[in-house]
């Protein structure tokens, strides 16, 4: 994965995603969450 910002300027571990919402929102998040490490 490539940022388009350096890795160095940007604060945060992006190792780490933290995700919320509500509503579609909320279904969005859980699909994430499902189906994190799948490459297909």
């Amino acid at each position: 994965m490539e940022f388009r910002i350096p890795v160095e300027v940007l604060p945060g571990d992006y190792d780490k995603i933290i995700s919320i919402g509500w509503s579609a929102g909320g279904a969005m998040s859980s699909l994430l969450g499902v189906t994190g490490n799948n490459e297909n």
